[in-house]
Order: C-alpha cells, then structure tokens, then sequence
C-alpha cells in the first residue's frame, strides 16, 4: 500500500456537523416527506408510538409497529426521526442512481427502485464489467483436474474417524423461493495426520442430496428456513421469497446466517447438522432491507434499512439468543433460538447500501457464555467476567460498525460501546441489574430490553467520511487463538469504492474500550472496479486476509498481510462474480464465487490441500505452479448474489 494522501480523500464531519448534512441534503420530493416511521414491534409486541412529522410540508406523523406472530421474539418501536423537506429545486435524477446532480437524495426514484426486488438487487449489486470496459477481453481458463471436484487420498472410502466442511446459503434471484443451503466443501479422514492416513476431499458445491454422495444428505434445493411454518405464518403467504442480504459472525461456528428478507422478515438460518429452530423477528411495512451485518461472535446483528415512508436511512439493532443456556449479548456459536428487535440508529443519509460489525474480542472454538447464569447470579462470578480473567469469562467492550451509501458518497461511522457496555453492566454489574435479565422475554420490558426502556444502549453515529462511491466497508477484529497476518488488523477498517481503490484506517478508541476518536487514514492502494461484497474471518489460513469479488474486472482479489501481498483470481468462467465465501476442510482452502449471470457457484482451491503437512495432491494446476485450481460449480434456478458458509459443527 501506498501512503494516505490527504488530499486524496474528502474531510470527515463528526456528529454535531452530520445534522447540517441532514438538514441540507433534503429528498428530491414534492413538498417534503413524512416523519419516519416508529419502529415496528418485533414478533410478538406491539410497537411504541411514532415521532412527529418531518420538517417537510405535508408530513404525517410515524405511527408505531404492529404486533408480531408467533411470540418468539419482540420489541416496542423505537422513535422516528422526521425527514426534511425539498431545498430549492429539483435536480435531474442521475441515471442509475437515487440521487440528483446535485447529490440529494431523490425520494420518487428511491421509493420506486425499493418496491422492484429484481431492480433493487441489481442496484445493490453495482455495475458490471461492460460499464468499465468498452471491449470484452479474453480470459484465460483456470485448470480443472477433471475429477468432479472429488480428491482422494489411499483408500478414501475406508472408514473415517473425522469428517468436516462447510456450508450454509445461496441467495438468488429468481421467481420461487431464492434461497437454498448449499454445502461448499467437505472431507473425511481415517486420521488426523498426513501420509499415514487416507483422505477423501469433497470440493466442488453440492445443493441437493439427489445424486450426491451421502455427506450431502443436509443439503436442500430451497433452504428448510423457506418452509418453516411461523416464517409462512408472519409473512403472510404459502411461501417466503425474495432473499435480500445475509450476515453471518466470522468466528467457527457461526452456524446461524441472519437473513433478511424483501417483505421485512429477518430470520436465523442455519448450515447442517444443527436442530435449527429459525426464531425471526418482523420489520416495519416501509423498511425494506438492503445489508446484514453481524458480529465476530455472534452478539449482535444489524440490518440496512430504506424507510420508504421517510425517505430516510437507518440500521435496525437485533440480538439473537443461542439455545441452551446461553445469555443474549454473549459470545456464542451462533446456534439461535431467538432473534429480537431491540430498534434503530438513524443514518444522516437515506440509501445504505453495505453494512459491517466488529467487536474488540474473539475466540474461535469455546462457547464462554453457556451456563454462564449460575456464575453472574454472584457477585464474585460477574466480577471474574468483568475483569475478563480468563478466555472463558470475557466478552467485548468495544466494537464499531461501517454503514456506506453509494450513491450518497458517505460512510456512517457507528460506535457500538453504548450498547456493548449496557450489557456488561446488567450482566457485569450490581445484582440488581443482573436480576433483571433473568426475566427474558418478547416484549419491550424484557430482557434484553429494547432501547425505548433503554436508552442508553443505543450505538451512536459518531462521524461521517465521505468517499466517492463506497461499495464494500470492512472492520476489523482480533483474530483469537488462531495467528496474524496482520498485527494491526484487530483496529483496522476498510473502505473499498467503486472506482476502484481501497482505503485503510486505523479505528483508534472505536476499536478499543475508552472514548471513541475519529477515523484517521492510513493507506489507500488500488483494487479493482466495483468489488460489490468481500468475505474474511473464520476457515483458513489468513483470518485477517480479505477476498473481494470485484465485478467490475470480472475476477476476485485476495489482499493478505494488510495489504503487504495481493494475488488475482481470474477465470474464463467468472464473468460475473458479485459475493465470495471463503472456508477450510483439515487444510483445503477454497473460495466459493457466485456468479451472476451464469447462475452457478464456483469453487476454487487457493493452496495446495494441506493435510497435517503433507501436501498430498502435490501443487496446483497442471505443472503444480499454479496459483488456483477449479474444482467445481454448481447451477441454481436464478442468478446468485450473496452467499454465506460456517463450519457445519
């Protein structure tokens, strides 16, 4: 990387200035606009009511949420912010976009792409390749060994002692359902070891269990969340479809994807062997998903809204509960029973198009909230966990999120240690505080409490950074027991744009417990046109190392070290690559790219298979000195644009 310029990038405004932004920025709209909805109850209570009307003339007030069904979880409506009226006159709407020439938001353009699913998608999606390059430019073909994606190792079928891989969703756009679990990779191994031991690989993606082998049986053309009877029930219909975004933590297992929904259920869906319960919660009827974030250890999930009714941006707050004894707001594994809206952060632009999450710790296997009540219900046990003495008796205190806005220029930067320090406090704290989250429940008086009975856990937006086009935002996170490549990356974040550059910051207190402090730029280096999503975290050799699907240049680039290498997938067939997922089998490391106009998942090996040490299956490609080898695809019924892996546990 380069050094930041200065001059390269557009001042920061801190809070007390993001309200002239909102202020002046205003919606291309006849007169003005309501105020924004009240936050709509999560399933099962009924939400709170509204804020009054928005400055512009002709504004209604917001009106609180309906109750949900099913009770599995729920929250009163959190107050909304008014919108702004029109400044002056209307711009020209930027073809392509929701905003004018002159950069303000345009409110007829905005509601109309939010109710076309297809167009939404597309847009969220960013420009293709032909928008960069006026000719097409031929690509050479990565190596296929011809084996269906099956490497085996002595006598493979012997029988295994272990067995691993990776799996979890697909979500594409067609007619029916969109969504299907997916297994990425599997392996089976008569022992842990290298040579001695036989080995049988699995590689290419499987979504079917018809005509697969028999580790496939957990695999399903339409995920088994699009047929759960509550989901049907809280929708309204016979059928769920219309998949948007899905965030999953970045830690093993993280077995549970947060996914949201077009129509506004946002729900838990798991990867394989795994009893999922798919608890969901309800957005409100004009918010409409655009990203899902959650974080490392699966505390907390956030989802991009755009508040038609408002013409306005926020991010919704959920916190999702693991079975079995586990405490909401704890690192866990990801394995939910319950999700619940706790409400909103209001975004100082309206059309968020990409969302991360971090917090300041991790750990990759333990589980150190489980039965962790028995412990916090003394005061000896809250004061261990306090003071974090050992792995299994610590959690976050800090954490920051990444909200962008392509069209708007802008990037929200959300400090999380409001709401990650509430909950060391009722769980950490006095006994009365902790009695009052032995009471769980759905409503907004139970714990965990939603913010209009807790006002203080709201995360706050503390700056905005304006850059030209954000398409991918990163945050960094300590990587646990498992090594660096890069030291820093734990306080780091990221801001990739379309144009092609990627920018690195150093997080500072947002990263760390104590006073938030701006976010001061490091580096900026080029990386390619319009990467559109970017996976790390979890399987693999390189936790920190980031894998950006660029859709501009047709390929996927690999950033490792911070920055200190970078290597370039490109295949002849990938000419639309738009999301990644990456994930580990006992030393296969593979990165799966869903491809969007071909309707396939592709599969690629990034290192030679690395069984215990021994590299087995020699090197890559056909003289063993390739960087990637193909290793298999398979087709859907609509186009892929998002997808989501965990260790199947």
């Amino acid at each position: 990387m380069r050094p930041f310029h200065p001059s390269r990038s557009r001042s920061k405004q801190i809070l007390g200035a993001v309200a002239v932004v909102v202020a002046l920025g205003g919606c291309n709209d006849d007169g003005g606009h309501s105020g924004a909805l009240g936050g709509s109850a999560g399933v099962g209570s009924a939400g709170a009511t509204g804020a009054a009307a928005g400055a512009g003339t002709g504004g209604t007030s917001g009106t609180g949420g309906t109750s949900g069904t099913g009770g599995t979880s729920g929250t009163g409506g959190t107050s909304g912010t008014g919108g702004t009226g029109a400044n002056g006159d209307a711009g020209t709407l930027v073809p392509g976009t929701v905003v004018d020439d002159n950069g303000r938001l345009n409110c007829t353009a905005y509601r109309k792409l939010a109710a076309d699913y297809p167009a939404l998608i597309d847009y969220l999606n960013g420009p293709a390749y032909a928008a960069f390059h006026p000719a097409d430019v031929a690509t050479p073909t990565v190596f296929d060994r011809a084996n269906s994606g099956r490497y085996c190792f002595a006598d493979c079928e012997a029988k295994a002692v272990d067995w691993t891989g990776y799996s979890g969703q697909v979500l594409h756009l067609e007619d029916g359902p969109g969504v299907s679990r997916t297994r990425f990779i599997w392996s089976k191994h008569t022992g842990h070891g290298g040579t001695q031991f036989a080995h049988l690989y699995y590689l290419a993606p499987v979504n079917s269990p018809m005509g697969a082998d028999s580790d496939a049986w957990y695999t399903s053309v339409v995920d088994p969340s699009v047929d759960a009877p509550a989901w049907k029930a809280a929708n309204g219909s016979a059928s769920l479809s219309k998949p948007v975004a899905i965030g999953r933590g970045r830690v093993t297992w993280s077995n549970n994807g947060i996914l949201a929904f077009h129509g506004g259920l946002v729900g838990a869906v798991g990867s394989g062997n795994s009893s999922d319960q798919f608890p969901f919660a309800k957005l409100g009827p004009n918010e409409v998903p655009t990203d899902v974030a959650v974080t490392n250890n699966s505390e907390f999930a956030f989802v991009t809204i755009w508040d038609t009714a408002a013409c306005a941006g926020r991010v919704a707050v959920f916190v999702p509960t693991q079975r079995d004894g586990f405490l909401p707001g704890l690192p866990n594994a990801g394995f939910f029973g319950a999700l619940k809206l706790l409400g909103y952060v209001e975004l100082p632009f309206g059309a968020p198009t990409r969302i991360s999450a971090s917090v300041d710790f991790a750990q990759w296997m333990s589980s150190p909230s489980k039965d962790a009540q028995a412990e916090l219900a003394t005061q000896n046990g809250r004061n261990a966990w306090a003071a974090g003495t050992d792995d299994v008796h610590s959690a976050a205190k800090a954490g920051l999120a990444l909200v962008a806005s392509r069209d708007e220029n802008q990037v929200a930067v959300i400090d999380l240690e409001p709401l990650i320090a509430y909950y060391r406090s009722m769980y950490f704290g006095t006994q009365p505080n902790y009695d009052q989250t032995t009471k769980p429940g759905p409503a907004a008086n139970e714990w965990p409490f939603s913010f209009a009975m807790a006002e203080a856990a709201k995360p706050k937006v503390e700056e905005v950074v304006h850059v030209s086009r954000p398409s991918v935002v990163v945050t960094g996170f300590p990587i646990g027991d498992r090594s660096y490549t890069d030291a820093k990356f734990a306080v780091k974040a990221y801001v990739a744009s379309v144009d092609g550059e990627l920018r690195a910051y150093d997080a500072g207190g947002l990263a760390s417990e104590g006073p938030a402090t701006p976010l001061k730029p490091i580096e900026m280096r080029s990386l390619c046109k319009n990467p559109t999503r970017v996976d790390y975290g979890r399987g693999g050799k390189s936790r920190d190392g980031l894998a950006f699907a660029c859709r501009g240049d047709r390929k996927i680039v690999f950033v490792d070290g911070g920055g200190t290498s970078e290597r370039a997938l490109e295949d002849s067939r990938l000419d639309d690559p738009v999301a990644v997922s990456l994930g580990d089998s006992r030393g296969a490391s593979v990165v799966s790219v869903a491809n969007f106009s071909s309707r396939r998942v592709l599969n690629y090996l990034t290192a030679p298979v690395d069984a215990w040490g021994a590299a087995i299956f020699g090197g890559l490609g056909a003289d063993g000195a390739a960087t990637f080898e193909f290793t298999g695809s398979v087709e859907l019924s609509g186009k892929p644009f998002d997808v989501s892996s965990a260790e199947v546990p």
